[in-house]
């Protein structure tokens, strides 16, 4: 019951496809390369602080921050440096459907994920997450949902409204090499 409860919050993500071979990281096709996944916290500093680091650019930002400039889905973003998890702490990615029929990725954390992500939950409950995924070293947010509850399983959901079944069973292949390269 607790990771419906962060599903229903963060409107969810990932997914893979059941029976797909895992690729290697040295893969160039750019629809078969490896990601890489991050989840790191937002700082919610006060608007102007991000407004000023918007015009001052990165000379405003703090050395433990990072700006994030936005997208044609998500606005500018104040991001913590440390990763909480990444691809290193995921045990599979797999492809699902959320309880609207989205499609969407069902993320399996392995032991020492599970112990992270639960102390993450528990000491931000009300805070923002920022979930990233990483291609050749350069990160794009995908989605910032809110700590509702703390979640202590290692299952997780991640769905987007706005992608196909053949964009987010990709986004999973890839997501499964990404936790063969992270390990």
């Amino acid at each position: 019951m607790q990771k419906h409860v962060f599903i229903a919050a963060i409107a969810a993500i990932l997914c893979a496809c059941v029976g797909l071979e895992r690729e290697t990281r040295t893969t160039t096709n750019p629809e078969t390369r490896a990601i890489m996944l991050e989840i790191r916290m937002v700082d919610d500093a006060p608007q102007q602080a991000l407004e000023s680091a918007l015009v001052a650019g990165t000379a405003a930002v703090p050395d433990d921050r990072e700006l994030y400039r936005g997208d044609d889905f998500l606005p500018p973003l104040l991001l913590k440096k440390q990763v909480e998890i990444s691809s290193a702490h995921l045990q599979d990615a797999q492809l699902a459907f959320s309880q609207e029929y989205s499609p969407a990725i069902n993320l399996r954390l392995n032991a020492e994920g599970q112990r992270l992500f639960c102390a993450l939950t528990r000491q931000n409950i009300g805070k923002r997450t920022a979930i990233l995924f990483l291609e050749e070293g350069k990160g794009k947010v995908v989605a910032v949902p809110f700590i509702r509850a703390e979640v202590c399983g290692g299952d997780l959901q991640i769905t987007w409204g706005h992608m196909s079944l053949a964009e987010v069973r990709q986004i999973a292949r890839r997501l499964r090499s990404g936790i063969s390269a992270g390990k």
